[in-house]
């Protein structure tokens, strides 16, 4: 069993998120970085877990889609805006 802490991660788990950002990358998918992947995998998949076998981590980071990470952004980004006062949007909107 491991533990997961994200700011101490074992050198073989970072090394599979740069593998999977590299996935995207040849997949012309520039957007998705390791963060990204690190950030969705302790906010989704992992959020509640505390231990895990490194199989089980290494077939989660290895079957992230896209489109896994993207939906993840988007909520993300949409529950940063609902957090901002409105006055952060006052330029914008006298445009």
């Amino acid at each position: 069993m491991m533990y997961l802490n994200i700011n101490h991660l074992p050198n073989d788990i970072k090394f599979l998120f740069r593998v999977k950002a590299n996935e995207f990358k040849k997949m012309n998918i520039n957007e998705i970085t390791v963060n990204d992947l690190q950030n969705y995998m302790y906010n989704t998949r992992w959020r509640f877990e505390t231990n895990l076998e490194f199989c089980d981590i290494v077939d989660d980071i290895m079957s992230i889609s896209p489109s896994d990470v993207f939906d993840y952004m988007k909520s993300r980004s949409i529950i940063e805006a609902e957090q901002l006062d409105l006055s952060y949007f006052e330029e914008l909107l006298s445009k």
